[in-house]
């Protein structure tokens, strides 16, 4: 199976490779036309001869063409590593938003996709610190799970290219709803988007209930909406 992929993978389309071998034997031909450029007869009979095993080269592929085309079955398995690829490109991206967030607080993110005995693929997320001390997500603190659970959600929104993001205190678990930790979170993830140029078009909007905030956090516009 992974020969046949590798060696499908290589085979250009039929119709590309006889567009190319064309052009070549339009350019072989102005220099045959063009002596100026050709030193003696020997160069003549040496194009003549490059030119016919293009020709010959041009005839094979015309007579084999229906064995280069993919069948169905090979086309459905080409797609399935195709939709892989993008899918472990997205998963690439995410990680490396989020990691613009976690540089803030001395810690970085890593994905991977994995294929378990069942054939079912999963992610599975594990951190490092600046100390090279690699830790799995139970291992977080309190502020540090608050601060990723936040930042993953806007994540995702950064790659939807959602230009509002809106979060709310209400979207965490009742364990992980703690003020200071939220406050900290947002006070350390604004500048980023003043001074990152690909989160300059993001715009957020923090709803947060029954959360008092003791110290204004800087670009921060706090409205207050009492209960009626």
């Amino acid at each position: 199976k992974d020969l046949f992929i590798d060696e499908t993978l290589n085979i250009k389309n039929p119709n590309e490779i006889e567009r190319q071998i064309q052009e070549l034997n339009v350019k072989i031909k102005e220099l045959q036309e063009n002596n100026f450029f050709l030193k003696n007869n020997k160069d003549l009979q040496s194009l003549s001869q490059i030119s016919k095993n293009l020709i010959e080269l041009d005839q094979t592929i015309k007579k084999t063409q229906e064995e280069i085309f993919l069948n169905q079955e090979q086309k459905d398995i080409l797609e399935i590593f195709e939709n892989f690829w993008k899918f472990e490109a997205l998963i690439n991206q995410l990680k490396d938003t989020i990691n613009k967030f976690l540089e803030k607080i001395k810690l970085k993110s890593n994905f991977q996709i994995i294929l378990d005995e069942n054939k079912e693929l999963f992610i599975n997320v594990d951190f490092a610190r600046t100390s090279k001390q690699n830790i799995n997500f139970e291992a977080l603190t309190t502020p540090e799970t608050i601060f990723f659970i936040i930042t993953f959600y806007i994540s995702i929104h950064i790659l939807k290219n959602s230009e509002l993001i809106i979060f709310s205190n209400l979207f965490l678990p009742n364990q992980y709803n703690k003020r200071g930790s939220i406050f900290r979170t947002i006070k350390k993830i604004i500048p980023l988007f003043q001074t990152d140029k690909t989160l300059s078009n993001f715009k957020l909007i923090f709803i947060l209930s029954n959360l008092e905030m003791k110290k204004e956090i800087r670009d921060v516009k706090l409205i207050n909406i009492d209960k009626r």
